[in-house]
């Protein structure tokens, strides 16, 4: 009766293995939870220190998630390709918290992307260049901003 039972045991953790694979994020440095330090507008020299403001970069396996804690914007999550000191936001969604009731239910596409310059995102695609990224920080640099995030 053993030998049955342990042979069930087997085949049935075979079957799991095979059943599901595990997923995991293959981005590095940059998986983890960015709050926006500053932005500078290149074409001026001009910074904003945004420290004290609540703005967030979340970023996991495919997705940043765009958040501004202050209430100063709506939530946004970004579809990403990353490549080496290479960063692209490719589709944009409103958060909606996956909601599919009412007339405005789900994450919904963003279309004009007006709404996403309070988060120095000025068109999509959006590119940008990843000047420094450690364990703690990171500078990403577009046609018109750098931004400098610190990892919380």
């Amino acid at each position: 009766m053993k030998h049955i039972t342990a042979k069930l045991l087997a085949v049935a953790a075979a079957a799991m293995m095979t059943a599901c694979t595990i997923e995991s994020s293959d981005n590095g440095n940059l998986d983890g939870y960015w709050h926006l330090m500053s932005a500078d507008t290149l074409a001026t020299g001009g910074t904003a220190d945004m420290s004290q403001q609540r703005i967030f970069w979340a970023v996991n396996y495919h997705l940043f998630r765009l958040n501004d804690l202050d209430g100063g914007a709506e939530a946004y999550y970004m579809r990403f390709r990353h490549n080496g000191d290479s960063l692209s936001f490719t589709e944009a969604y409103i958060d909606h918290w996956h909601q599919d009731t009412g007339d405005d239910g789900g994450d919904v596409p963003v279309s004009d992307t007006t709404a996403l310059a309070h988060y120095y995102v000025t068109t999509l695609p959006q590119h940008y260049i990843i000047e420094s990224m450690s364990s703690s920080k990171l500078i990403l640099r577009s046609d018109k901003y750098r931004l400098k995030f610190r990892k919380q």
